[in-house]
């Protein structure tokens, strides 16, 4: 069964999408500056200038796919600490609750930073449109990949 999720007027299809969609190839250089759910920034911008790729991984913690990546996923941040990774779950306060968002990160053993894409600025400049997505990004935030599936050939983005 396909779950829709309407955020502040944009529909985020869970799990993944069949839809076709023009994805950017590149991530705009504009502040990109975002709050994990312990309150702690990260510069995605500054990353996304320095030598490692970024992984944004789009999940929900009600999306049965994205908690059944999580594992996998988790195993590859520990593999390849050269690739920053970030959770980013996508919703303001009154559809995405923080301290829910950290009870199943904590649960299913996320070890990397979850941040909250409140205003859903990333979430609209990557064009996403279902969990799980991950995007790799690369210098200067050129997409290296875009996928719904974890099992990628992780070591080719080393840098």
């Amino acid at each position: 069964m396909i779950r829709f999720a309407l955020i502040f007027g944009f529909p985020l299809l869970a799990c993944a999408s069949t839809q076709e969609v023009t994805a950017p190839t590149i991530l705009p250089q504009t502040e990109w500056t975002q709050t994990d759910y312990n309150g702690k920034s990260h510069d995605l911008g500054a990353a996304m200038n320095g030598s490692n790729p970024v992984v944004l991984v789009f999940w929900q913690t009600w999306c049965l796919s994205c908690l059944h990546e999580a594992p996998l996923l988790t195993a590859v941040a520990a593999e390849h600490p050269e690739l920053m990774f970030l959770g980013v779950v996508s919703g303001d306060d009154d559809t995405v609750d923080a301290m829910e968002v950290r009870r199943v990160a904590s649960k299913i053993g996320i070890s990397y930073p979850q941040i909250l894409d409140q205003d859903l600025s990333l979430t609209h400049a990557l064009r996403i449109q279902g969990s799980p997505t991950i995007v790799v990004l690369g210098k200067d935030g050129r997409i290296l990949e875009r996928s719904h599936n974890a099992d990628l050939a992780w070591s080719t983005f080393a840098p």
